[in-house]
Formats: C-alpha cells, structure tokens, sequence
C-alpha cells in the first residue's frame, strides 16, 4: 500500500530550493509493502534560460501494440544508457548516450571545467569522460508550440501509435512506485558504496503523522523528469555546471543532430545498476490510466 499523504505536498518553499543548478525537487513519497521504499521526483531543466515550467503534455511514439493505453499490451520497456546507444534504429541509436568525451588539450579542458592548470598542460593530450552510473529510462518527446505535431511524428517514421501523457509529473510519481515495487533487486550491481547505503538504508526512520513506521525501508527511487537539451559540441552545455554536477547533466545534453526529436525524458535511479539492458515492467492500473491514445497523422512505413 502506497501512504499517499506522507509527503503529499511539499511547502513552495522548499520546492523553489534548488538541489543543484537546473534541478527543482517536485514531490516524494512512500509506498509500504512488502517492499517499503521511498520515491522522489525531481524536475530538471538544464537548458541556459531554465522555466521549471512542466509541459502541459508529452508524446511516446510506438508501434501500437506496445502503446500503454492498448490493453492487450501488458508491459512497458525501460532502456539504460547500454541499450540505446546500440538500438536497433538508427535514428534513435546514440553510442554518446548518457556520457560525454572530451578530447584535446590538458589545459583547455582543465580550462573549461573551472579546474586550475599549469603551463606544460597544454602539451599533454587528455580524454575525459563525463558519465553517471547507469540508470533506466523512458523517453518521450515534449509538444512544442514551434513545432505542428505531423512534424513531430515524422522524426519517428517506423512507429505507428502516439500516447499522450497529459501530466508528467504525476506519471513520473507513479513510474518510480512502479519501478520500486517490480524491479529485482538481485538483478542489481552493487558497487562498494552502494553496499555501505544499503547498510546505513534500514537505520532510517520513516516518520509520518507524528508515528514511527516500524518498517524498515529497502531502496530509494529517484527520477528526474524533464526536456533533453541540444547543443554541438554538448560540453558547451555542461560546462556551465559545477564539476561535480556534470555526471548528473550528461543524461540530459545530447548532440545536435537528436534536436528534431525535442526528446523529454524520464530517468529512474535505485541504488545500484542495473544489471540488464531493458527492463519489461507490468503495465499497473494507476499508470495506464495517466495516459491515452492521440490521434496520428496519416499513415507511416512499415519497418523494412
């Protein structure tokens, strides 16, 4: 069962705190179950002009008969950084996803991350790779008011259906319960810090209305929600940002030629990584029913 008012709001000004540079913590919660766990979700907008203004709706496209609303269909497929930078279509294969590589100079790219350098820097040639630990996600393409959906859907030329998600913030919410309760967690690598919070994890007390829970919690969920920013080269973007903020933006920044997909993403984090690519959940009630089907124009080509 989900305690739906443990954290059922949180006061404007804690919200309006910022966690980091373009990220907004939106809601939390806990569910308790046989699995107790707590879900938070954060808004991010790493773009240089950040609104936190959440979309009035976003677009999955699919072929119909993994389309959330179809009731036939009974899962949905959550993909890490591993999986879509070798998808199967090239139009959404990425092999950058989810890192970035900086190549040149030492002392440029010291330079350019706010780290001081030395003058012999500038001979020696550096690689550095900007990344996070691997996570799920589930991407989606936010409707825009410069752009008429028909010119939205044909960056998506092999996938017959649209879904719209009307509210993101409540599906992303109710994607982390769902993730959090179905996930196995012995599908999970632990590395040696996520071994010491799983430890310090079920010492936490959980507290609501006043009352101890005598439950002890078994992971954290976190998802951050929000717009996919474009930009070549992408360290134009990620530079703006602390370095110790830059793995967490990474996710968030793609290169320019993805720009037509104006891709909104849903990126969900547990204590460790997964160890599979994807992740086939069960389609819950509550989820099904924050989305539905939106009408596509014309017809698209089969896959070949």
């Amino acid at each position: 069962m989900s305690e739906n008012d443990c954290f059922s709001s949180i006061r404007e000004d804690v919200k309006n705190r910022p966690e980091g540079k373009g990220v907004r913590l939106e809601n939390c919660d806990f569910v308790i179950g046989p699995r107790t766990f707590a879900v938070f979700t954060f808004y991010v907008d790493y773009a240089d002009r950040s609104s936190f203004k959440t979309p009035s709706g976003v677009i999955k496209f699919s072929e119909k008969k993994y389309a959330i609303p179809n009731q036939e269909n009974n899962t949905i497929q959550l993909g890490s950084f591993r999986y879509y930078r070798k998808h199967e279509d090239d139009n959404i294969a990425d092999p950058e996803e989810g890192k970035l590589i900086q190549r040149g100079p030492f002392s440029e790219i010291c330079e350019s991350n706010g780290v001081p350098s030395k003058p012999w820097f500038k001979y020696v040639s550096s690689t550095v790779t900007w990344k996070r630990p691997d996570i799920l996600m589930f991407c989606t393409s936010a409707l825009r008011e410069t752009q008429s959906f028909g010119e939205l859907q044909s960056q998506f030329p092999n996938y017959d259906c649209a879904t719209l998600i009307p509210d993101p913030s409540k599906f992303a919410m109710q994607l982390g319960k769902d993730v959090g309760s179905k996930l196995d967690m012995a599908n999970v690598h632990l590395s040696g810090l996520d071994r010491i919070k799983q430890v310090m994890l079920p010492q936490a007390e959980i507290i609501t209305k006043d009352r101890r829970l005598k439950k002890e919690s078994d992971t954290v969920v976190l998802v951050s929600h929000g717009p996919v920013s474009y930009c070549d080269p992408p360290e134009r973007i990620v530079n703006h940002f602390p370095i110790e903020q830059c793995g967490e933006v990474v996710p968030f920044v793609k290169r320019g030629k993805f720009a037509g997909h104006h891709e909104y993403r849903f990126a969900i984090e547990v204590i460790g990584e997964p160890e599979d690519k994807t992740f086939q959940m069960e389609i819950t009630d509550e989820l099904r029913s924050l989305t539905r089907p939106y009408p596509v124009v014309g017809q698209v080509r089969n896959r070949p």
